[in-house]
């Protein structure tokens, strides 16, 4: 999924935490909007869906406006 580092769990929330600091990195923005494409929806339940993103949601306003 998300995970950056080998052997470490993925954590989107500090990795969207990292991007924002990052401005106008192409890349940066690139991987944000990647984060919140592939973020599970609002309604979602499956426990399998949830890990790793703690709580950042699907937002496809933010990705469509960061991957274009």
């Amino acid at each position: 999924m998300l995970g950056l580092v080998e052997g470490e769990p993925s954590n989107a929330r500090k990795a969207v935490q990292h991007l924002e600091k990052a401005g106008d990195d192409s890349r940066a923005l690139n991987a944000l909007g990647v984060i919140y494409y592939i973020a599970p929806e609002v309604f979602e339940t499956d426990p399998v869906r949830l890990a790793g993103f703690y709580g950042v949601k699907r937002d496809m306003k933010k990705a469509t406006r960061l991957l274009s």
